[in-house]
């Protein structure tokens, strides 16, 4: 009897080492930041059926997002329409970009005893279990900046659809789209408010989309409200935001960061880094640019249980001579 006390004990021991302890570790940095009224919060949501845009609603208005963006087998009818405050439409395109990263992929990725682990973190701690599916996406930043070499082609964090956790009984249950749509969101410059017109309102938002008008973000890090980043020539003639070609390439490219906690933030010129630097809480950085070329920031959180993810991508700069 002992014998299996002690045991049962021990496979409890490992079992709290696996599930437990690593979420400790985690927590969300906090951001008071209001959202600027230059920007709105959203995300990209993938949905097999009509039926689930009910719950991607009510997901979206709990977490105080702006609009959710749909691609679907089923378009709904009518493919654009207010949830409350919340503006939820169709994408006319599959996806109006380059997925840097895709959370419902990468679950699918993991491997089935390490999916079941972080099925079994989920009922703990969602956020931390989705997070920890997450890998670098270094060879997807390096495809990103070669599709540039033909065209223009703005970077998505997109959540795919819901479910590809098993747990016993129930194989296909998480995550739902509430704990995904906590993880990434999409932060999109528009130049005027959002009409009652919702059919509008979705073709300002996508023409932004197309036009890189965006930044992502990992939402389950830390919001990012209150960053922005635009280029500044030499002789002052325009601001450039993320998005945009400008036939000057001398002049500064300024981030704003306001945060409460430090952050590391890589530039990089065609896909290398070129800087990288601390903010050491500073508010503003900016970075002189002299070279022609495709230029994006990305911002890590140095010292956070996921700092080797990308908290920040923005979308590129086209600065050419």
């Amino acid at each position: 009897m002992q014998k299996k006390l002690r045991i049962a004990s021990f496979i409890v021991f490992i079992l709290f080492l696996l599930l437990i302890v690593p979420i400790m570790r985690y927590h969300k940095e906090p951001n008071l930041q209001p959202l600027p009224s230059r920007y709105i919060k959203g995300c990209f949501v993938r949905t097999e059926s009509r039926d689930d845009i009910k719950l991607i609603g009510n997901a979206a208005r709990e977490l105080s997002l702006d609009f959710v963006a749909l691609t679907t087998e089923q378009e709904p009818d009518p493919t654009a329409f207010w949830s409350d405050k919340v503006l939820i439409f169709s994408l006319p395109d599959k996806t109006p970009g380059f997925e840097i990263l895709n959370l419902k992929k990468q679950i699918l990725n993991t491997s089935a005893p390490f999916r079941i682990i972080r099925a079994l973190r989920y009922l703990f701690n969602p956020r931390f279990s989705l997070l920890s599916t997450l890998e670098p996406p270094a060879q997807q930043l390096a495809q990103w900046f070669q599709s540039h070499e033909h065209a223009r082609n703005p970077g998505i964090y997109a959540l795919g659809s819901n479910g590809g956790m098993p747990l016993p009984g129930n194989p296909d249950s998480l995550p739902s789209y509430r704990a995904m749509m906590e993880i990434f969101t999409v932060y999109i410059r528009i130049d005027r408010e959002l009409v009652r017109d919702a059919e509008l309102s979705a073709s300002m938002l996508t023409n932004a989309m197309k036009a890189g008008h965006f930044f992502n973000a990992i939402e389950a890090i830390a919001p990012a409200n209150g960053f922005d980043a635009r280029f500044q020539a030499e002789d002052q003639s325009a601001f450039v935001q993320m998005g945009d070609r400008h036939t000057a390439y001398t002049g500064r490219l300024i981030v704003d960061l306001p945060f409460t906690f430090p952050t590391r933030i890589e530039l990089l010129r065609d896909g290398k880094v070129t800087k990288n630097e601390s903010s050491r809480l500073r508010q503003q950085i900016s970075f002189a640019v002299n070279q022609p070329g495709v230029y994006i920031l990305i911002i890590h959180l140095p010292g956070h249980r996921f700092s080797s993810l990308p908290w920040i991508i923005t979308n590129p700069f086209y600065l050419e001579g």
